[in-house]
């Protein structure tokens, strides 16, 4: 009686070793042959994982290097799967990131020196004459108003307009334009001055010769860059 209640402790204690063994064993083969019933108990790193025997239980470290083809390829993929899962779980606990800034045209050259030194951006100093310059309208569609070139500004530049229209203007908005016309010695629209963070003139261009999109954002890099 004694002897069947030993047996019954002992199967207790051993059964979910049996159970998950029965369910996750494969037989792996080194690179010499050897064989070995086992289940993968452990990818302690990219190189190395620990196995679990089926037969006694005693836990193995192999290299996995030494393990067959196959069985490379077995570890690699539970290598992946479990980068998968930490990457999906890493996202899921990391908070979500505050909106990128969108570049948006201001007439205030005031507010366009204060958001430069914030964000530490380049401006992009815009003389036009919206509503009567073909040249300054041409640009405004074929440049200013394309996907790109907004994408471009989100991450790049700071937009001010100092416009000349032949409609009614604020009469704030018109002194500071005028004063900035004569500061920068304008003569033609449209010209464009390219300022550093701090006003630095980095360089002009002026007029449209039907530049595209692409062309135009060229130009204002190797303003940026010099």
């Amino acid at each position: 009686m004694q002897k069947i209640r030993k047996i019954i402790c002992i199967f207790i204690i051993f059964a979910p070793f049996l159970y998950f063994s029965k369910l996750h064993s494969r037989q792996w083969t080194n690179k010499d042959g050897q064989k070995l019933i086992a289940d993968l108990t452990e990818l302690v790193d990219s190189e190395t994982i620990k196995l679990r025997s089926a037969q006694d239980g005693r836990i193995y470290t192999y290299e996995v290097r030494k393990l067959c083809e196959a069985d490379q390829k077995f570890v690699q993929e539970q290598i992946d799967a479990e980068s998968k899962k930490n990457a999906v779980s890493q996202n899921q606990n990391t908070p979500a990131k505050a909106v990128s800034r969108r570049a948006k045209w201001t007439e205030d050259y005031a507010e366009a020196q204060k958001e430069a030194k914030t964000h530490d951006l380049p401006m992009l100093l815009l003389f036009t004459g919206s509503d009567w310059c073909s040249h300054c309208i041409q640009l405004e569609e074929g440049v200013f108003s394309k996907r790109d070139f907004k994408k471009f500004a989100d991450k790049n530049i700071v937009l001010m307009k100092a416009d000349f229209p032949r409609s009614n203007q604020k009469a704030a908005i018109k002194k500071q334009n005028a004063k900035l016309k004569k500061e920068f010695k304008v003569s033609g629209y449209p010209s464009v001055f390219i300022l550093s963070p701090s006003g630095k003139r980095l360089g002009r261009i002026h007029g449209y010769d039907r530049w595209s999109e692409d062309e135009y954002i060229q130009k204002i890099e190797k303003l940026i860059k010099k």
